[in-house]
């Protein structure tokens, strides 16, 4: 028999034989990723709360970082979920989902967040000078060229912001859930991750922390009740590219 066909069934075999990572080494590995992602934010936010923003970096700064932040966090993320704890990216999605579903779920996701973010404005009346200084800021730089509407709808919401947020959260979610796996500890893991993809809104104000705390929810429970990564991820990039939009538009109920 060819070597070729002898080794694929001695790899198999090998991995069947392949103990179980236990579930503490997942937790670890969901603090790696935690600890300098939403550490970075919150210190960054704090920062601007303190001292203000002032103008935004310039739209190439924007794109190296959207890059950057996509490149080490999804590229840390993947790493210790492929050879730490020996899955793959399949492992955080439940078999068989279907594109077309998940991208009807991502529709609905950002549809429902949209229509309770302007309704919460219109209710609260909420004037001009309410809006955040950063999305103010955000506003003018989008309004200014066509190529910071490009920059911000394009890598800032869809790397940045929909891949890195949901791939990360995902990760870290099914890391918990692996050591503990009651609903009431699930569900209290999952308020836990979404408080601190709040506060890494920090630079929005507490109106941000609140607001995003509640996207999070949302994609969250969506993720534990269906478990699939690609619908919250399109769902995040549909959303945030939607609000990019009303900025450009000058819409104050932009969050």
């Amino acid at each position: 028999m060819p070597a070729s066909h002898i080794l694929p069934r001695v790899a198999a075999t090998a991995d069947a034989k392949r103990p179980p990572v236990p579930s503490w080494i997942g937790v670890v590995c969901a603090l790696l990723v935690v600890i300098p992602y939403y550490g970075m934010a919150i210190l960054s936010g704090i920062a601007v709360q303190r001292e203000g923003i002032g103008e935004l970096p310039t739209l190439l700064q924007t794109l190296q970082q959207a890059f950057l932040i996509t490149g080490i966090f999804c590229g840390l993320t993947w790493v210790l979920l492929r050879y730490v704890c020996q899955e793959d990216v399949a492992s955080l999605s439940r078999p068989g989902g279907s594109l077309l579903v998940d991208f009807l779920h991502a529709v609905n996701i950002s549809a429902l967040l949209l229509v309770a973010q302007i309704a919460i404005g219109m209710s609260m009346g909420i004037e001009k000078h309410a809006t955040p200084e950063f999305n103010l800021l955000l506003g003018k730089q989008l309004q200014s060229s066509p190529l910071a509407l490009l920059v911000w709808a394009g890598p800032v919401a869809w790397l940045q912001a929909g891949l890195t947020e949901e791939f990360t959260r995902a990760f870290v979610l099914t890391r918990l859930w692996k050591q503990w796996q009651s609903p009431a500890a699930q569900f209290t893991s999952l308020v836990l991750m979404s408080a601190l993809f709040g506060m890494g809104h920090f630079y929005q104000g507490w109106p941000g922390v609140i607001g995003t705390f509640a996207i999070g929810m949302v994609f969250g429970f969506h993720y534990m009740r269906f478990r699939s990564l690609r619908a919250i991820v399109l769902g995040h990039g549909i959303y945030d590219t939607t609000v990019m939009l009303l900025l450009w538009l000058g819409s104050s109920l932009a969050m």
